[in-house]
């Protein structure tokens, strides 16, 4: 389920809850209801996310992912917009 005004396309900041990196996504699935949500393995290591050789994730991270609905059409990097 997306929140009202948020639509796939749109970005999103990832933030590692643990460390406080952060960087931008794009909202690209939606996940079953009720569920808990993913993020993609590059915007897992942007974060500072680290896997082991069975490609697990290393212990048990968790981040907050804040949407920002009409933002679609910006395109190319959005780091350096305010997405807001």
């Amino acid at each position: 389920m997306l929140l009202d005004g948020v639509s796939l396309g749109d970005w999103a900041t990832v933030n590692n809850t643990a460390t406080g990196q952060q960087t931008f996504a794009r909202l690209e699935d939606r996940g079953p209801e009720g569920r808990i949500g993913e993020i993609s393995q590059l915007a897992a290591t942007n974060v500072g996310i680290h896997y082991g050789s069975n490609g697990f994730t290393i212990g048990n991270p968790s981040v907050d992912v804040v949407a920002y609905g009409g933002t679609a059409s910006i395109q190319g990097d959005c780091t350096g917009l305010a997405c807001s």
